[in-house]
């Protein structure tokens, strides 16, 4: 411990005296300093050295005109990228191989990912142009169960899928799709995490790309039973999350209002259609878009479509999930419109429809 301490007190000394001139070896001085975040240092003076000498090395990269723009950052990506995922080999631009630590603390990957993020708002060209390396390791972050951890790491990949470039586009699909595979791969994942992943997403981008992203993924899906699970997970967080209001605003502007002599939107009516065919996978699913959406007598066809099939648990469960939904400030239009038997007798055979089939 004296020798990492003596070594990283030096490296701090030697930054504060002549730093510019050190920005060259960022590389190695992060590859030094990095370990010194594990947990283990936590409460001892090599952590907070190790600390004040990455927000200084930082700081001298981004502060000094030019650095971070006429500088190769290939092995500073290569080294902090291997202090995010445990036990990974990583190739620098010479071609030399290491290997990661097996494991890897909370701080130190909250500290890459800082770091990363912070050289996207800088030199943003420079980073995107390193997305085969930078996607697969961040994504694997998205599952840690440090909550800190997976907010960080959709922030970034979120700012790297800002544009409208094809590059991004295809960058944020290939991220939803590996998230895809793993909620399929992992159950515990899909039931402990996916509200948590999925709505911190939706406060990064904007919620209908997500879901539209997402729905379009699924429908290629070839297990059509994990796929009836997720529209599950999908639709409750469509329903209950508040930032997706606007999402949900979308929908319910799709529907026509001849006395009011106003025709649905097209954006909400191609929202509701892509949505829709992945949520046709889970009746329950389907009948609340149709609910939210306004399209009672499309729903109102599902559920009596539903009763010519045996009841499963799962499918009076959802229903019963739904009608405690619909008490909720989320269909408060809809409960308004009660008071309107005659202009929407669909809703009531939808209404009368669920409570026949939970009885």
């Amino acid at each position: 411990k004296q020798w990492y301490q003596r070594r990283v007190r030096g490296i701090l000394r030697f930054l504060e005296l002549d730093g510019a001139n050190l920005t060259f070896y960022s590389a190695g001085i992060l590859n030094a300093v990095l370990p010194c975040l594990s947990d283990q240092h936590s409460k001892t003076d090599i952590f907070e050295t190790a600390a004040r000498t990455k927000d200084k090395l930082l700081s001298l990269l981004t502060e000094t005109p030019g650095t971070l723009e006429n500088m190769d950052i290939t092995d500073m990506l290569s080294v902090l990228l291997a202090h995010v995922v445990p036990s990974t080999i990583y190739k620098d631009s010479t071609g030399r191989e290491f290997t990661s630590p097996s494991q890897i603390s909370v701080t130190t990957k909250t500290a890459v990912l800082q770091w990363v993020r912070t050289l996207h708002s800088h030199v943003p060209d420079k980073i995107n142009s390193e997305h085969e390396d930078i996607f697969p390791a961040v994504i694997r972050t998205v599952s840690d169960p440090c909550d800190g951890v997976v907010v960080l790491s959709i922030q970034l990949l979120a700012a790297m899928c800002m544009q409208n470039s094809d590059q991004d586009k295809t960058n944020f699909e290939n991220f939803l799709r590996s998230l895809i595979a793993k909620f399929k791969n992992d159950e515990k994942l899909l039931d402990r995490r996916c509200s948590f992943i999925i709505q911190t997403l939706c406060t990064h981008v904007d919620s209908e790309k997500v879901f539209c992203t997402l729905a379009r993924l699924l429908v290629a899906e070839s297990d059509i039973v994990f796929t009836a699970l997720i529209v599950q997970y999908l639709n409750w967080i469509l329903l209950t999350s508040p930032n997706l209001a606007p999402l949900r605003d979308t929908l319910k502007s799709q529907r026509n209002n001849p006395k009011l002599g106003k025709e649905g939107s097209k954006d909400g009516r191609a929202v509701f259609s892509t949505l829709y065919n992945t949520w046709c996978h889970d009746p329950v699913s389907t009948i609340a878009l149709c609910m939210i959406a306004h399209s009672y007598q499309h729903a109102s066809l599902v559920i009596h479509a539903l009763g010519s099939y045996e009841m499963t648990e799962m499918t009076l469960t959802g229903l019963d999930k739904l009608v405690q939904l619909l008490e909720s400030p989320v269909f408060s239009a809809l409960r308004l419109e009660l008071d309107q038997p005659d202009t929407t007798p669909e809703l009531y055979r939808s209404l009368a429809g669920i409570l026949m089939l939970l009885h």
